[in-house]
């Protein structure tokens, strides 16, 4: 898969809570990040 690189600016408060949830599941932001994407593009196709 190519990767293409992308700066985005978050609230604070989301970034914490992004980084809560990588850290309690022992993986990056970006890892959650784009569970979360695939996730919501896999769901919208389904409806």
């Amino acid at each position: 898969m190519v990767r293409e690189q992308k700066t985005i600016r978050l609230p604070v408060e989301l970034r914490k809570r992004l980084q809560q949830e990588a850290d309690r599941k022992g993986q990056t932001v970006k890892d959650v990040i784009l569970f979360i994407l695939y996730s919501y593009f896999q769901n919208s196709f389904q409806e």
